[in-house]
């Protein structure tokens, strides 16, 4: 699988929007699924032991609220500076 920082941001976002809708009854289990393929689609260990660990805050229900959106949100500058200085490469 090719790594990809524009797919990750697109993983990351999605279980965003799925985290903040979690009143329907598969919206958890769906965000879950979009940070694992998150992990897949992240570069390095590193990166993608911190999607990890904001998954398994998310699946195991550590927190209450929106504080796991909050966690998965944190994940995106990263991604969004890679996205740039990928596409800079490129130029």
């Amino acid at each position: 699988m090719k790594k990809c920082p524009r797919c990750v941001l697109k993983h990351l976002t999605t279980a965003i929007g799925l985290l903040q809708e979690r009143d329907y009854p598969d919206h958890q289990w769906m965000a879950i699924g979009q940070l694992v393929l998150a992990e897949w689609e992240s570069a390095e260990s590193d990166e993608s032991g911190q999607i990890r660990a904001a998954r398994l805050i998310v699946e195991q229900g550590l927190i209450d609220g929106d504080a796991d959106v909050d966690i998965v949100e944190s994940l995106i500058p990263h991604y969004r500076q890679k996205l740039e200085s990928t596409r800079a490469a490129g130029s």
